[in-house]
């Protein structure tokens, strides 16, 4: 199916932000999930101009994201893939000389940031899912903030999907908050009873989550007008059991399983994206990297085990940990 791009909430408020963004060195996009915020901001900013003085950059805080985001802009744009919009992130890059739209994870953008401080081929840089605040993406906010100081024909995008558009607004100065609206669709909410009360860190735990997410992925199958199903588990290990249980499981010959977790090569990654094979339900089990800047086509029922492993940073003892 088609899709109108300039119907997206986000590109048919272009006017308002290229208005903020000219008479601003930074402006914070505010804007749920799903507006099209990250793939239509940097369409709009070309279309601007703003490709013509340097090169557009956007910032995704996974590998996934970044491939598919690119890939979505490319088509969109109609052109040769890579070229005018391109990728870079660990051990690949997509770019050439005429990349003007590029998209990467943000550690590669501090790698950059390193060996030119003052981002000298850049014209503008939105750091998408800032609302995220990993240590990479405080570090991106504090050294772009030292640039819009000495380079004031720079400018800065800060995107957020969630009610925290205030706090960066602040720390860049009292920046515009350009808020996009979109149109809310009724979920309906099934609350089903932990598998267990404490975690899944024991053996007992994790089986017990694995059983709990068979039999619900069974009742969804009983539903025939559902679609495909997104599940969210903590870890690689805990995909990989429930993988193996549900290619044994009764119902084994309805459904198409899709690992999705971030040592999956890239390869494996992209296959989320492509259709169950005919008379098929897919099912993707994936960690937390599924949850942001991931666009997965016939999703309709999202299993919530409720757990993930996050990254903390300690500025106690200065280190990052699970």
């Amino acid at each position: 199916m088609a899709i109108d791009y300039k119907n997206l909430p986000v590109y048919a408020q272009k006017g308002r932000i290229l208005e903020a963004l000219e008479h601003n060195q930074v402006i914070v996009v505010q804007s749920p999930t799903g507006s099209g915020k990250t793939t239509q901001l940097p369409v709009i900013l070309h279309e601007a101009g703003y490709s013509q003085n340097g090169i557009i950059a956007v910032t995704q805080p996974r590998r996934i994201a970044a491939l598919s985001v690119s890939e979505f802009i490319s088509k969109q744009l109609k052109t040769k893939y890579p070229g005018l919009v391109g990728y870079k992130f660990r051990f690949e890059d997509k770019t050439d000389s005429s990349t003007k739209i590029k998209i990467m994870t943000d550690g590669i953008l501090l790698q950059e940031m390193k060996l030119d401080p003052w981002m000298s081929k850049y014209s503008v840089i939105m750091v998408d899912e800032a609302h995220e605040r990993s240590l990479n993406i405080d570090f991106v906010l504090g050294l772009l903030k030292r640039i819009l100081e000495v380079r004031k024909d720079f400018k800065v995008i800060v995107s957020s999907a969630t009610m925290n558009a205030e706090a960066f607004s602040t720390y860049f100065g009292g920046c515009p908050i350009v808020s996009i609206a979109t149109q809310i669709y009724p979920v309906a909410m099934v609350y089903d009873p932990p598998a267990i009360a404490a975690t899944t860190t024991s053996e007992a735990g994790c089986d017990a989550l694995i059983s709990k997410i068979e039999s619900t992925i069974d009742r969804v199958l009983d539903n025939h007008d559902s679609g495909d199903i997104l599940v969210f588990l903590p870890g690689e290990k805990i995909i990989k059991d429930t993988m193996q249980r549900l290619l044994n499981a009764p119902f084994k010959n309805k459904i198409h399983i899709v690992p999705l977790y971030g040592r999956l090569p890239k390869e494996e990654q992209e296959k989320v994206f492509n259709n169950a094979p005919f008379g098929k339900k897919k099912v993707v089990l994936s960690t937390n990297i599924a949850e942001t800047s991931v666009t997965i086509n016939g999703i309709t029922t999202v299993i919530d085990s409720g757990l993930a492993k996050l990254n903390f940073y300690s500025p106690k003892t200065f280190t990052s940990s699970l």
